[in-house]
């Protein structure tokens, strides 16, 4: 299987790390975007959304998760990130 696209919305500063699919009818609004996903995912992370810590532990935490490489490809700033993973 090939690559695929999923939206994470991040919980920075959380208790654990935890990663929850969410339910296919579940909305996660990614301003600007109206492509397709495979999934959607709420991540919680216990890093703070300071000097891109959150992004390190959130691409970490997948890379483990799907045992797959992982890139944000939108959303760096925000909560709701547009991902790719392998």
């Amino acid at each position: 299987m090939g690559s695929m696209l999923i939206l994470v919305q991040v919980k920075p500063k959380s208790r654990m790390y935890k990663v929850e699919r969410l339910p296919d009818n579940a909305v996660v609004p990614l301003p600007g975007f109206s492509g397709k996903v495979s999934a959607m995912y709420r991540v919680f992370l216990k890093e703070p959304p300071v000097d891109g810590k959150a992004n390190t532990a959130l691409v970490k935490l997948l890379s483990d998760y799907f045992g797959k490489p992982v890139r944000i490809l939108r959303g760096k700033g925000s909560r709701i990130k547009l991902m790719q993973v392998g």
